[in-house]
């Protein structure tokens, strides 16, 4: 009878002992975070402009083969007063994979983004996918958004580029954090 019972006893300890191994493997499994080049980033987003912004380098996921994207965007607003908007929008470019080339959703203008970090110029309206809005109530704000790329599209296209607008009435100054993490 005792065996008995001190098997019973120890039932509910294997049970949770497997859904701690079942939870791990579930869980994400993170890869490096790594910066984005930002080289130009504060003289494309220095003049508040609904349609002037940066673009970030393409990120080819038929090379890093992850199952999601965690995004990071930090940046320092100078002083000033808050106009316009008063946000920093953060799009999101999906490229398809076609034969040996990366193909990049337009930006509602003749001119496609390159897939290289710099100055872009999309059009009102555009094909590409809102991530996030980084409102700017104060001058002289740290601002910082996170976000899931699947999350966002729901789905992780072949490659993606990120596309960045100051409509804040604040120029943006020359601290400025953009980073993406594989997730598996």
């Amino acid at each position: 009878m005792k065996k008995i019972i001190f098997i019973l006893l120890l039932i509910p300890c294997f049970a949770s002992a497997q859904f701690v191994a079942n939870r791990t493997l579930i869980g994400n499994i993170y890869g490096s975070p790594t910066a984005f080049d930002t080289t130009g980033i504060y003289q494309n987003l220095a003049v508040s402009s609904a349609t002037a912004g940066w673009q970030s380098d393409t990120i080819n996921n038929q090379i890093i083969l992850a199952n999601d994207y965690e995004i990071f965007v930090s940046l320092q607003m100078k002083f000033g007063t808050p106009a316009n908007d008063k946000a920093v929008y953060i799009d999101i470019c999906p490229w398809f994979k076609s034969t040996s080339t990366l193909l990049a959703t337009d930006q509602g203008t003749v001119t496609l983004p390159t897939g290289a970090h710099g100055a872009t110029t999309i059009a009102s309206p555009n094909n590409l996918v809102r991530a996030a809005v980084i409102n700017c109530a104060t001058s002289k704000l740290l601002i910082r958004k996170s976000f899931s790329l699947k999350q966002v599209l729901g789905y992780v296209p072949d490659g993606f580029s990120l596309i960045i607008t100051n409509f804040s009435g604040l120029a943006d100054s020359t601290i400025n954090i953009v980073k993406y993490t594989p997730l598996n």
